[in-house]
């Protein structure tokens, strides 16, 4: 089963955790999505959370695998939600003239876990955690 996937972060190609995508996903290019980024306190990754005036840089992905390693990694679990660091949810995907191209799977920062409020950094000018 093919599905898209848009990243933000570590998983982008010069990021860090970008092995976990090569040879099970095909790059489809550079688009955006709503949402604006910020640094994580104790992590070296980004939190991404919503908004309606701002967008945020990042990759789509074709994934040629379940999402149960992606998942793992994002501290996903579906039986779990408001104790998640990271929910998987369905986005909107644009283009950069902010035209409506695609819908995908991103991990979004998870609000609801009480714990990730206080973890929040400071933004991220560009909302571009590669750049």
């Amino acid at each position: 089963m093919l599905e898209k996937l848009f990243v933000y972060g570590s998983l982008r190609k010069k990021g860090y955790n970008h092995h976990y995508l090569e040879g099970k996903a095909k790059y489809l290019g550079t688009y955006y999505v709503s949402g604006e980024l910020y640094t994580l306190k104790d992590k070296r990754y980004p939190a991404l959370l919503d908004s309606d005036t701002e967008y945020s840089v990042g990759e789509l992905y074709e994934v040629m695998d379940d999402f149960k390693e992606m998942d793992e990694l994002e501290g996903y679990d579906e039986k779990n939600l408001k104790n998640n660091e990271y929910n998987r949810v369905v986005v909107e995907v644009y283009d950069k003239n902010m035209k409506k191209i695609d819908e995908a799977f991103m991990y979004k920062y998870n609000m609801d876990n009480a714990k990730n409020p206080e973890r929040l950094g400071k933004k991220i000018e560009g909302n571009d955690y590669i750049s």
